[in-house]
């Protein structure tokens, strides 16, 4: 979940937060928005939870596992014309399936 947009975009980078981020210094996933991820038994989903208290800006509430999953709804099933960056691997995602408002799993 890696962001390889083009330069123009990295201006707005301190307003967003990911996932997962890569340390700089070691090349590592690290926590971004999840505090803990793993993959499932059959290696074909993960199971992700969210930070509590995370707060949308302004006040919009909670950052919630549906938010993602409207997020990625909206990027990768509705937009078919979309340009965005990491839609290749947005694309490859099945399904989201919300556990709880801090829990989901990728399929």
């Amino acid at each position: 979940m890696r962001n390889l947009a083009e330069p123009n975009s990295w201006p707005v980078r301190p307003m967003y937060d990911y996932l997962v981020g890569i340390n700089n210094k070691t090349s590592r996933l690290e926590p971004g928005l999840l505090e803990s991820w793993a993959w499932e038994g059959d290696g074909k989903a993960f199971r992700a939870k969210l930070r509590k208290g995370v707060k949308f800006h302004g006040d919009f509430g909670e950052v919630r596992a549906a938010d993602v999953k409207f997020g990625w709804e909206r990027m990768a099933k509705t937009a078919p014309d979309s340009t965005h960056g990491q839609l290749a691997f947005w694309r490859g995602i099945d399904d989201i399936d919300i556990v709880n408002d801090h829990e989901m799993v990728f399929r």
